[in-house]
C-alpha cells in the first residue's frame, strides 16, 4: 500500500479521503472489510503510463476497488458468491470481482475480468480485518476494458468508462 499511497501523492491526489472512507466503513460495520495490497513488484508488472493516465477519480476508483466492504477469511471465499462487490463505483454502478478457490490447497484466485490473481499471502486476517498481498494490481473491467492477461493497456478517456 505504501506504494500505491506514493503514487497518489506523486499525481497530485490526497489519499485521506480514500482512507477515511474505508476507516469509516471499517467503525460502523458489523461484516468488516477485506483489503487486497498490491506488492511493490505488482506495480512494475504495470504498462508504462498506466497510473499516470487515470484522472484522479479513476485513481480513487482503483483504490477503492482493492477493498471489499466485508470481511472474508481464506475459507469464506470459498463459501463466497460472485461476482463480489468492492468499495469502487462508477456510471455502471459497483464494480466487482469474482472469485475462484481449490478447497485442497485454499488458494483463492481474483479474476476482475482484465487480470486473474491470486493472493500471495495472508498479511492480517483477524476480523474486522483482513489482509491479503496480490502480485498484480486488481484492474477494474470499468477502468481498463476487457481481458489483456498481461500488461494493462491504458484507461478508457474520462467520461467513457
Amino acid at each position: 500500500m505504501a506504494v500505491a499511497e506514493s503514487e497518489a501523492r506523486r499525481a497530485g491526489v490526497s489519499a485521506e479521503p480514500t482512507r477515511s472512507r474505508p476507516c469509516r466503513a471499517l467503525k460502523n460495520s458489523y461484516d468488516g472489510l477485506t483489503f487486497f495490497a498490491p506488492n511493490d513488484n505488482a506495480f512494475t508488472k504495470l504498462k508504462t503510463g498506466t497510473l499516470n493516465g487515470l484522472t484522479d477519480q479513476q485513481k480513487i476508483q482503483l483504490l477503492l476497488y482493492h477493498v471489499l466492504p466485508r470481511y472474508y477469511s481464506v475459507t469464506t471465499f470459498q463459501t463466497a458468491s460472485n461476482p463480489l462487490p468492492t468499495e469502487a463505483s462508477g456510471p455502471g454502478g459497483m464494480y466487482s470481482v469474482n472469485v475462484t478457490t481449490t478447497t485442497t490447497s485454499h488458494l483463492v484466485n481474483m479474476s476482475t475480468g482484465v487480470v486473474d490473481v491470486p493472493i500471495s499471502s495472508t498479511l492480517s486476517a483477524k476480523f474486522p480485518l483482513a489482509v491479503y498481498s496480490v502480485d498484480d494490481v486488481l484492474l477494474p473491467e470499468q477502468l481498463f476494458g476487457t481481458s489483456h492477461k498481461g500488461k494493462a493497456s491504458a484507461p478508457a478517456p474520462a467520461g467513457q468508462a
